[in-house]
């Protein structure tokens, strides 16, 4: 929980600091603030929410792992083994992203976390990447033009 408190409190640090020494949006574009703005954000944010799950879990008594996870993995191999896995996934990614470009590389990568390290069902994975690499790539590519890598198919 205290470290739930820490994000918070360092998200909303990086959110007024960037709001009120640099420059957030101007002329219809994001400016050296825009990043740190929204970062500040996601990170206060999923600060709150890690701390409000460690407080409702001290009080319901929750296993921080899964008993069905347990079972699987044993509980001391659990964390190392998805560790392992995020990693090697986040490496072939940045080894694959220049010559596959952003959208097969993406595609890749998410369906490769969501099926194989987090075990979820085909309907849930394709729906989550679909949708999280269709709208990064808009969101990168026509509203910040961020050039992103295209890889042998030029969208």
């Amino acid at each position: 929980m205290i470290s739930g408190f820490f994000f918070f409190a360092l998200g909303l640090s990086l959110s007024m600091v960037s709001a009120t020494k640099f420059s957030v949006w101007e002329k219809g574009e994001p400016q050296e603030g825009f990043f740190p703005l929204i970062t500040g954000f996601l990170i206060g944010g999923l600060g709150i929410i890690v701390a409000f799950r460690s407080y409702t879990r001290e009080i319901h008594g929750r296993d921080k792992i899964p008993q069905k996870r347990q079972m699987e993995y044993g509980a001391g191999n659990f964390a190392t083994k998805r560790l392992i896995g995020y990693l090697i996934l986040i490496g072939l990614y940045g080894v694959f992203l220049e010559n596959l470009g952003f959208i097969i590389s993406s595609t890749l990568f998410l369906t490769s976390v969501l099926k194989i390290l987090e075990r979820k069902s085909w309907k849930v994975t394709l729906l989550v990447t679909m949708g999280a690499v269709m709208t990064s790539y808009f969101l990168f590519r026509f509203f910040l033009n961020v050039p992103l890598p295209p890889g042998p198919i030029y969208w």
